[in-house]
């Protein structure tokens, strides 16, 4: 459960590295700032920066609010290891 939150935080702290990078190609224009290339990457940046820093939010939001234990997984991977037992089972007696 920890290393889900710290996964939804770095996504988070990416997206919102790649929206300063964009910024600063905004405020620091050179010479080469007039290039369409620079301008592309600039508006890609903040546009992958933008959906990740949401997407992230939104993961870890649904994370909080629902949060996955230890114990859920275990009783699901229980489940699958019984059921699996059963199938083999049943293909043993026919």
């Amino acid at each position: 459960m920890g290393r889900e939150r710290t996964r939804f935080g770095l996504y988070m702290i990416v997206g919102a590295y790649l929206i300063y990078l964009a910024y600063q190609m905004y405020q620091n224009p050179d010479a080469n700032s007039q290039s369409m290339v620079i301008n592309v990457f600039m508006v890609l940046f903040l546009v992958i920066g933008i959906g990740i820093l949401i997407f992230g939010g939104w993961l870890l939001y649904q994370n909080v609010k629902h949060p996955q234990g230890d114990d859920t997984a275990k009783k699901e991977q229980e489940e699958s290891t019984g059921n699996r037992a059963e199938s083999d089972e049943d293909h043993a007696k026919e």
